[in-house]
């Protein structure tokens, strides 16, 4: 029986011709094997292959990639699907039963991810509705992982789809985009795909070593793809992040986060992020050790093992300190929580100065304001969108996977602290600077310019004049008053620098 379901699943038509013959011929066959077969149906439908290979990036999985799923001889698909057809009728008569285990097996063969048009208007959101998928399979999913020691190929499928499930279609809730994001599935897929066996590694989608973010604006396209130790590493970090977010339970999630990285040591994070591209896997920041750690020091805050998340972030940095998704933010807000701010700021600066660096990809745009990826949370309400003018984001799009650092309003976060907080003038003047020329950088026509514009002059006004820089604090109050007539702090601090100037 084992090589006649190896030759079943196999791509070549002779193959499977023959091994459909021989199960033909046996009176009984288990539930698994008629799962199997129906799999195998769907795999030699040619109305199905021509519509998947003709998504652009149905070619970047790695099922394609690697010849899964490459047919030798899709002029023998009509007789092939009649044959399994054939041996399905002759052990489940029944129409609608049959029909409902073709549903079923419809999982393996149907989630895979396309081209995405999100935001662009040009189509609706995922085509693939994993929850559909999922009511369709869930009924019949013993006869379908008691397949699973039966087959090698069901078990790298099954490994993929619990992926594409969770990597591809997390991000949307399921009451929007045709409900493409199943929990339950996620929950089931995943709970059986950490414990199969592969025999290679298994990534749905390429990953890369790290790309540098050029400096001309645009992320390059090209990278030598990452090469996986280990069968189940990508497996382990996802299952990890459904245990965080959505079992909530961290003990198991800082558990598999540290099989992943045991797995895989050498993924390392890669800078390559598009802003607003069309195809939404490209949104997705990638698993890395990088990634892993710093979520397992998000959850050692959460459980109060503050020293232990203090190594979990440093770690972190040193996987690559240049990485935009270094989570030196992170470990500047504990310090914080710590009461160190002197010790915290150092890090905001680090962040501001590497987001500075990775000059990120809109379109060809080179944005102000390098985004950071959005530590996937369900529970989150806001999720931002780069919107049509490269310096304006909104709250629009629940597809999104970035929240927007403005280096600008870290350097705004640095002055006040090290000027109000710590009273270090010297600190504090260069970050005002560099503040106002980012606000001078950016677009002069809404109100919300206008305030902190102001906000930001007024501050460096009380800087100078705290040094006793009156000149300086004179010139910057008339500049102050022309672009805010009705300004009513400059006035004062100019009747101020007469009095001590006498003038």
């Amino acid at each position: 029986m084992h090589e006649l379901l190896q030759a079943l699943e196999s791509n070549t038509a002779r193959r499977v011709q023959a091994a459909v013959a021989q199960l033909a011929t046996r009176p009984e066959l288990p539930p698994a094997v008629l799962a199997l077969g129906a799999v195998a149906w769907h795999r030699w439908d040619p109305k199905a292959s021509a519509e998947l290979n003709n998504r652009h990036h149905y070619q970047e999985c790695q099922a394609i990639h690697l010849g899964w799923r490459a047919p030798d001889d899709w002029d023998a698909a009509d007789s092939i699907q009649e044959s399994l057809a054939q041996l399905l009728q002759r052990h489940l008569p029944a129409l609608p039963e049959r029909a409902a285990l073709l549903g079923a097996a419809r999982l393996f063969n149907y989630a895979y991810p396309v081209d995405i048009y999100i935001g662009n208007g040009d189509a609706g959101g995922y085509s693939p509705d994993c929850r559909a998928l999922w009511q369709d399979f869930a009924p019949w999913q013993a006869w379908f992982a008691a397949a699973l020691p039966l087959s090698e190929a069901l078990r790298r499928e099954w490994i993929t789809v619990a992926q594409i499930f969770w990597y591809h279609c997390r991000w949307q809730p399921d009451d929007e985009h045709d409900g493409t994001f199943s929990e339950p599935a996620c929950a089931y897929l995943l709970a059986q795909a950490v414990v199969l066996n592969s025999a290679y590694p298994i990534q749905y989608y390429r990953l890369y070593a790290q790309r540098p973010c050029s400096d001309g604006g645009a992320v390059p396209t090209g990278g030598q793809e990452l090469t996986l130790q280990s069968g189940l590493g990508t497996t382990y970090f996802y299952y990890a992040h459904f245990c965080q977010y959505h079992l909530q339970d961290f003990d198991l999630a800082l558990a598999f986060y540290r099989q992943f990285l045991a797995a895989e040591p050498h993924c390392l994070p890669d800078n390559g992020f598009r802003l607003f591209s069309r195809d939404a896997t490209q949104r997705s920041y990638p698993p890395s050790t990088q990634e892993a750690l710093t979520e397992m020091g998000t959850l050692y805050v959460r459980q109060g093992q503050l020293e232990a998340a203090r190594q979990a972030f440093e770690q972190a940095i040193a996987q690559r300190p240049d990485n935009f998704q270094a989570p030196y933010e992170r470990l500047a807000d504990l310090l914080m929580q710590q009461g160190d701010l002197a010790a915290a700021l150092p890090y905001l600066s680090r962040k501001a100065d590497v987001c500075t660096r990775a000059r990120l990809c809109d379109y060809g745009w080179r944005t102000t304001g390098v985004p950071t990826y959005l530590h996937y949370d369900p529970a989150a309400q806001v999720r931002l969108v780069v919107d049509a003018d490269q310096y304006d984001f909104s709250m629009s799009d629940p597809s999104t996977r970035v929240r927007v650092y403005y280096v600008g309003e870290l350097y705004k976060q640095l002055a006040d602290a090290y000027f109000y907080e710590l009273y270090d003038y010297q600190q504090a003047a260069p970050y005002y600077k560099k503040y106002l020329a980012y606000l001078d950088d950016r677009p002069k026509n809404s109100p919300a310019w206008l305030l902190q514009r102001v906000d930001a002059a007024e501050s460096q006004i009380r800087l100078v004049m705290d040094q006793g820089d009156y000149w300086q604090a004179r010139t910057l109050s008339e500049k102050l008053l022309r672009i805010a007539p009705d300004n009513g702090t400059a006035p004062r601090y100019l009747a101020q620098i007469r009095q001590r100037l006498g003038y």
